[in-house]
């Protein structure tokens, strides 16, 4: 009994303090609801008063409300008028998000978050919020066209049918008509008049793009300071950036470190600090890095990573540039920062990198001077590659012709045309524009001289005339010019005549040439006064009268210093007035290095063989083989030696039949003769398959031949 008495009491006592707590809890929600309403009550007094003081009041009271009830949708709907009012919209359209996110049925939620989503700009948002609802009004049917308008996809949406609608009439001029041009749009825009805030700066954003389009900058600094003063949060950074571009930095920072002051934005900062950058101000960058490091996420660490990256740029620390730009590639597309990217990349040795930086920067609007840093940046690379031994001439072509199409000048031009000469090949096209717009430089009009001595000899000497008279201190240049014409015209006494009166010791390679490819004797005479030259002048004319003794005896003992050309003339008469000996001691003296080497070996083969030492012949004409295989004269003098020497089949693995080779007979001759050699050393057993190939390769080049014929038979009656 006194058990049960006990256990009663206990279960009083739990009753009572459970009704207790009971009591106290709904003492304490009756207390909070009392406090918010009064909170929600004094907000709202605040609010109604709508001075900026009261406003202040109510934004704290209210957030104080949402962290005591954050299901509170009349506090984020107030709070986003109180945003909409200090036109503070990223706030705004974060409250409204809010409000219609905790009651999406509501219609005036839906309204006020639309309303916010315009008034920042936030048109891909806007545009995906939009396309997921039912059933639009054609209002809300209108703001999705054009929000698709300005992400590029208005094409996805059907336009309602308001053309008295100034959103309507905007959606047409600027997404809907593909025929008119800036002027004609603006004169349509023009005539498109609204009330609503939200249309009348679209029209004023709408005016300064195509204003900018026409290079009318004054009008489009009208339009964006007006745009500006309607919404200074959407047009704060496209003034500051037009005024970067074509005003001033400073009131570029004016604009953008004002933005900066109200909004927390790190896109904006990373821009700002971009202009520090140019402008060398690292200790700004600084300021900014420490208002941003505590953000975290990609876009705080991006943020970090760019602000340093842009002080090293700053700085000219490539080497520090380099490591910092790493988590930067592919995360951040500014002009800048390709420009950051290009400079590192014109550290590296790679032209293939340097010339997709210099195109990633060329594909970028033109911001401040960067293009045109980089363009110089490319011109002393072009520069330093004359002097260098870069190998990739391609991707150096690419880059100047890339540099001309941007900015003709007559460096890049000469440049241009210097490569293709190289490559034995001429862009007239190129060359005609080089000489419209530079025709005062004398390197293009040598370039031009060059090309028309070769395809039109009268605008050749036309040139030339232009030349001398433009600059006269510098006639000399046209000598060698003059000369080529006067001989490409067949005027011999007038190249005499240059040669004479400007006889010097540069000119008597080019003087020996012409005198000794002539025969004229005046020429011949006046030039035997050169000590050098003289004793091959009065060789030649020994020739001229039929005394090749006595001109063979002035050769064998005539010293031919450091010309080539005379050595060789030399070697060649005597070996071809039967002096061997003295034509292969000349022979002999031509280095590897020499031009004439090849044609120097095949000689002395031939007179090796022709003095019955075909072993040497043989030897002498290998290593020419192997300097110039693919030359047709090599492959018969080869050919030949290896005949002689009893090697017939190598024959074929050494000569190339050719409808245009000099010696087609010969070779001929000799290549089914080293054919039926390598047909005769095949087993019949064994190498059935290799001798039916060779057999049909004779056969299609002499099909009457008997050997091939012979062992095809054989082949059909010999069993496997």
């Amino acid at each position: 009994m006194k058990k049960l008495k006990k256990t009663h009491l206990l279960l009083i006592a739990v009753a009572v303090l459970i009704l207790l707590g009971c009591i106290g809890v709904t003492a304490y929600l009756l207390f909070s609801n009392y406090q918010n309403v009064r909170l929600f009550k004094l907000a709202q007094s605040n609010f109604e008063r709508g001075d900026p003081e009261s406003l202040d009041a109510a934004e704290a009271q209210l957030l104080e409300l949402i962290r005591n009830d954050d299901d509170n949708e009349e506090a984020y709907v107030m709070l986003g008028e109180i945003a909409a009012r200090r036109q503070v919209y990223p706030e705004q359209v974060y409250y409204c998000y809010m409000a219609c996110r905790l009651n999406p049925l509501s219609a005036e939620n839906k309204d006020r978050y639309i309303r916010s989503l315009l008034f920042a700009r936030y048109f891909e948002r806007l545009e995906n919020f939009l396309a997921q609802q039912s059933d639009l009004s054609d209002e809300y049917k209108l703001y999705l066209a054009y929000a698709a308008g300005r992400n590029g996809n208005v094409s996805k949406y059907q336009l309602p049918q308001k053309s008295d609608d100034p959103l309507y009439q905007l959606v047409e001029v600027l997404f809907k008509d593909q025929q008119s041009d800036p002027e004609r749009k603006l004169e349509m825009l023009a005539g498109i008049s609204s009330d609503d805030p939200f249309v009348k700066q679209e029209i004023l954003a709408a005016k300064a793009e195509l204003y900018l389009s026409l290079h009318d900058f004054d009008n489009v600094e009208n339009v964006l300071k007006e745009a500006y003063e309607l919404n200074s949060f959407a047009f704060a950074p496209v003034l500051g950036r037009f005024y970067a571009n074509f005003r001033t930095f400073g009131q570029a920072l004016t604009v953008l470190e004002s933005h900066l002051a109200v909004y927390r934005d790190p896109l904006i900062a990373m821009e700002t600090a971009e202009i520090y950058c140019l402008l060398g101000l690292t200790d700004k960058i600084a300021g900014l890095r420490s208002g941003y490091q505590s953000d975290s996420g990609d876009t705080g660490m991006l943020c970090i990573y760019y602000f340093d990256a842009l002080t090293a740029l700053a700085e000219n620390d490539m080497a520090a540039l380099k490591e910092l730009t790493v988590p930067l590639r592919g995360k951040i597309d500014t002009p800048l920062s390709a420009y950051m990217f290009f400079c590192v990349d014109m550290q590296k040795d790679d032209l293939s990198a340097i010339n997709a930086a210099y195109t990633k920067v060329l594909a970028h609007r033109n911001y401040l001077d960067l293009q045109d840093r980089a363009d110089g940046m490319i011109r002393q690379l072009l520069a330093n590659s004359l002097s260098g031994n870069n190998n990739n001439e391609e991707l150096l072509f690419t880059l100047a012709k890339t540099l001309y199409d941007r900015k003709p000048d007559a460096f890049t031009a000469k440049y241009l045309l210097l490569i293709m000469r190289r490559r034995n090949s001429v862009n007239l096209v190129l060359l005609q524009d080089a000489l419209r717009r530079f025709g005062n430089d004398p390197g293009i009009i040598k370039f031009a001289i060059e090309y028309y001595l070769a395809n039109d000899l009268s605008a050749a000497g036309n040139l030339i005339a232009s030349y001398r008279e433009q600059f006269p201190e510098k006639v000399s240049d046209m000598l060698r010019y003059e000369i080529i014409h006067a001989a490409k015209s067949r005027d011999f006494d007038r190249v005499s005549e240059l040669f004479r009166s400007n006889f010097s010791a540069e000119l008597l390679p080019e003087y020996w040439h012409f005198a000794s490819s002539t025969m004229r004797v005046a020429d011949l005479q006046f030039l035997s006064r050169d000590q050098v030259y003289g004793p091959f002048c009065r060789a030649l004319l020994l020739l001229k009268e039929g005394n090749n003794a006595a001109a063979c005896d002035i050769l064998a003992d005539a010293d031919a210093g450091n010309d080539p050309a005379l050595l060789f003339f030399a070697a060649k008469t005597l070996g071809e007035n039967g002096r061997e000996q003295a034509a292969l001691d000349k022979y002999s003296r031509f280095t590897p290095e020499s031009p004439y080497y090849t044609v120097a070996l095949l000689n002395m083969a031939e007179i090796f063989a022709g003095l019955g030492n075909n072993v040497r012949a043989l030897e002498l004409s290998r290593a020419a083989y192997l300097r110039q295989p693919d030359s047709p004269e090599v492959q018969f003098c080869y050919a030949d030696k290896l005949y002689r020497n009893g090697k017939f089949s190598e024959i074929p693995d050494v000569l190339r039949l050719s409808d245009s080779s000099p010696y087609l007979q010969e070779v001929k001759t000799l290549w089914i003769a080293g054919m039926q050699a390598k047909i005769k050393q095949c087993d019949i057993r064994s190498q059935r398959e290799v001798l039916r190939e060779l057999c049909r390769r004779l056969l299609v080049v002499a099909p009457d031949d008997r050997v091939a014929l012979e062992y095809l038979e054989q082949l059909d009656k010999t069993p496997h």
